[in-house]
């Protein structure tokens, strides 16, 4: 099951107490959220609890004497500051990444958001994170496009075998398809190009 297939169907349908479970419990496989917590007074480790919040479940110390010591499920992540719940966000991410109507008033029709400032923030807030993830892949990978006086040109392409005018071969290949992701980085006369193929 691909990465998208898994989200679809953990943000999809009715919102219920253990669907948020395991939508927050996914978040945290995948580093977007918190899995250990430390209690700020006595430095141990902090449990899950359910309460009747919004996230349904926060932070609280296993102490008796700091039971009111709690931070909420969201303490160290993206979604610390907002107020939007995480399957809204969870949809816009996914809405964002797949480019799958990103209109405003198609998402505020859908009940992502209640008004179009939230849905700018998101973006912005989304927005910063990819240039963080590029900056990083850029000094890892040491591969830097763009600049001054330098525009990028970003596509992608499907490869796969098709036959034509009934020659070549026959068979299960055409089923075979690899998506490759590229940049070319254009400036003057020089031409610098990156790409990268798209795992499943």
């Amino acid at each position: 099951m691909s990465l998208e297939t898994k989200l679809r169907t953990r943000i999809d349908g009715k919102q219920t107490k253990s669907k948020t479970l395991k939508l927050i419990k996914w978040l945290q496989k995948k580093h977007l959220l918190k899995e250990k917590l430390k209690c700020t007074l006595c430095h141990h480790k902090m449990k899950m609890v359910s309460v009747t919040k919004k996230d349904q479940y926060i932070w609280c110390c296993k102490r008796a004497g700091h039971r009111r010591v709690s931070k909420t499920i969201r303490a160290g992540s993206l979604f610390e500051k907002s107020k939007s719940s995480l399957f809204s966000w969870m949809k816009y991410i996914y809405r964002f990444s797949q480019g799958l109507r990103l209109r405003q008033i198609d998402m505020i029709s859908d009940d992502i958001a209640g008004s179009s400032t939230t849905l700018t923030k998101m973006a912005r807030c989304i927005r910063e994170v990819c240039i963080r993830a590029m900056d990083r892949h850029r000094r890892k990978s040491r591969q830097c496009l763009g600049g001054r006086k330098e525009f990028v040109v970003i596509d992608e392409s499907c490869f796969r075998h098709q036959r034509k005018y009934a020659r070549g071969r026959f068979g299960n290949t055409w089923r075979r398809k690899k998506w490759v992701f590229g940049m070319m980085g254009v400036k003057d006369k020089r031409r610098r190009l990156v790409l990268k193929l798209v795992e499943k």
